[in-house]
């Protein structure tokens, strides 16, 4: 397995560049995994009800690893329940990901992933976490800075608003 991952803020484009490379690569038949593999472009309460559904199971079905990233997130002591929430949400999926990419041998994009996470974590901490709390998280073999104008990145905020 080979992971890839993108970073940049919001808006920069690490979604659209993580499909433009997947396309790329599958219309050469190389298996690639991404995380929006079986979303489709429907609503948000859709997408974030499957994505609920997908990581409980996920969670049930692993729990020594969801036990171990929720006490990691909250020792950070998140500045709101929804930081905690989203930040606990985040990493098990890119967990999830990168643990199915290994069993398959695929390429696997992430376009949030394990560099992004451990930055959404930190970001909303009141507490820095121990040295070892991001032991045993996956590494990117590949990692993509993308950057944009804050103009580009300020016009993809406003169109991402209305979907």
């Amino acid at each position: 397995m080979t992971l890839i991952e993108f970073t940049g803020v919001p808006g920069s484009g690490k979604t659209h560049l993580c499909r433009i490379l997947s396309d790329r690569l599958r219309s050469r038949k190389i298996p690639v995994l991404t995380p929006f593999e079986g979303v489709a472009e429907t609503n948000a309460v859709r997408r974030m009800g499957a994505k609920f559904v997908t990581l409980s199971l996920f969670a049930l079905t692993h729990i020594p690893l969801a036990v171990r990233s929720y006490y990691t997130i909250a020792r950070t002591r998140q500045s709101s329940v929804l930081d905690a929430v989203r930040s606990y949400a985040t990493l098990l999926n890119v967990v999830r990901i990168v643990e199915k990419g290994r069993r398959v041998g695929d390429i696997v994009l992430l376009d949030q992933g394990v560099v992004q996470s451990a930055f959404t974590i930190l970001y909303a901490a009141g507490k820095v976490p121990n040295a070892d709390a991001f032991n045993g998280l996956p590494v990117p073999d590949m990692l993509i800075e993308v950057d944009a104008d804050g103009g580009a990145i300020a016009g993809r905020r406003r169109s991402s608003r209305g979907r």
